[in-house]
């Protein structure tokens, strides 16, 4: 997927004043056409509600409308047992619910509409 022209793989590592936290979260998104989609978004527990999450997710689908510059987004949730806290997530970014069935929620989003606030007292550095 890393070599794909229709993939974006990002990864996610943080340090904060205690220390190195290492490898924290994966995002991959797939294009078809106009379209981008969330393949995989996966993060850590342990930096869940440090607001990581938006601004990962924030820097990894503003770096990928520059390249490929998508008409539309879509993302998934599918519930499991220990991601209850992040089932309203997609929303925050301007994500609409599309349907709903046991289990899933599938979200979509105009470019144009799409909420990408970052977080003041994160800083992102790139390798």
């Amino acid at each position: 997927m890393v070599e794909s022209p229709d993939h974006a793989v990002f990864t996610l590592t943080a340090s904060d004043r205690f220390g190195d936290l290492g490898l924290t979260g994966v995002f991959i998104a797939r294009r078809n056409g106009q379209v981008a989609s969330v393949d995989t978004l996966l993060m850590s527990c342990r930096v869940l509600g440090r607001k990581l999450e938006q601004e990962f997710v924030a820097y990894c689908i503003e770096a990928i409308d520059k390249r490929w510059r998508p008409r539309q987004w879509i993302a998934e949730y599918i519930k499991t047992r220990k991601n209850g806290q992040v089932a309203n997530f997609w929303p925050t970014f301007g994500f609409m619910e599309e349907f709903r069935e046991e289990g899933r929620i599938r979200y979509s989003a105009d470019r144009m509409s799409l909420k990408l606030g970052h977080v003041s007292y994160i800083t992102v550095e790139i390798p």
